[in-house]
């Protein structure tokens, strides 16, 4: 698994615009994912996290 930190350095060194969309949806999909698992650890609410509502 890559680090944020990797991520964003291969953000920066892009070639394309496309290559750029590519990379952006790729980092945007790794942080929904975690955000989903840090909001789902709250066993007090019945309602799991959906990433929509971070758009």
């Amino acid at each position: 698994e890559e680090t944020a930190e990797g991520q964003l350095n291969e953000l920066i060194n892009v070639d394309s615009h496309d290559e750029y969309e590519n990379r952006l949806s790729r980092i945007s999909s790794a942080l929904a994912n975690w955000m989903k698992s840090v909001f789902n650890m709250d066993t007090t609410t019945k309602e799991e996290f959906d990433p929509v509502w971070l758009s």
